[in-house]
């Protein structure tokens, strides 16, 4: 793996590290890890889970690390972890990740994940505010469950094979912003309850790629969606 100065050597600071920081900045061993940013360093294999017995740590960045191996055993530990970046590397399960209880982002693009939708991720609803899990091989109906992120500004589920009716419980989660459901297998008529989204900006569930049922009706007004910007 590249960008590996300071790993493993007693004499250099920790947070010298490559990817490695912490609370002020410095290079000092006794401010505590906030942040593992890790992005291209073309890690493999397994990530070690005593990443997560780190206490101060809020933030682990490990995207497009493609043979990289993550689990999320342990994670409860890492008791300040807010954000996990895990797009493109190798996610077996979700086991485990509600024990995050403070997570607020979640990026899963391209982590071959499949099956219905992961019924771990409502563990998160208290805090989660943004999901990205476009480009998957997700199945199945969204559940209605999802009316539970009550948080969720951000949701991003591009490029699976989702099916069904949007459901109508979308409408209860009044924080999102960003909707992007395109290229899924969605049908029928969109739920009006949409419209009553305040703070939505963004609207996406078009399909080019894809053959199967679609989408009927009429589009909803979105007239109490006065931060809509692009809808396609």
């Amino acid at each position: 793996w590249t960008k590996r100065y300071g790993w493993g050597s007693s004499d250099i600071p920790l947070c010298s590290w490559d990817g490695v920081l912490c609370g002020s900045g410095h290079a000092s061993d006794d401010e505590g890890v906030t942040e593992l940013d890790l992005e291209k360093f073309q890690l493999d294999g397994d990530i070690p889970t005593s990443l997560y017995q780190l206490p101060t740590l809020k933030e682990v960045n490990l995207r497009y690390n493609y043979d990289a191996i993550i689990s999320f055993e342990g994670i409860g530990n890492a008791a300040n972890l807010e954000v996990m970046r895990l797009s493109e590397i190798i996610v077996d399960s979700l086991d485990g990740i509600g024990q995050a209880t403070k997570l607020r982002r979640l990026h899963l693009t391209g982590c071959d994940l499949w099956g219905n939708f992961p019924d771990e991720i409502f563990d998160l609803a208290s805090t989660l505010k943004q999901l990205f899990i476009a480009y998957n091989d997700f199945t199945g109906p969204l559940p209605t469950k999802l009316g539970q992120m009550k948080h969720l500004t951000d949701f991003f589920a591009y490029d699976n094979s989702f099916t069904g009716t949007v459901p109508t419980e979308l409408g209860n989660m009044k924080s999102l912003k960003n909707i992007v459901l395109a290229e899924n297998l969605l049908s029928g008529q969109l739920p009006s309850e949409l419209s009553t989204l305040p703070s939505l900006q963004l609207f996406s569930i078009f399909r080019r790629n894809k053959v199967g049922p679609k989408l009927t009706g009429t589009l909803p007004t979105f007239a109490s969606a006065p931060q809509l910007t692009d809808l396609y």
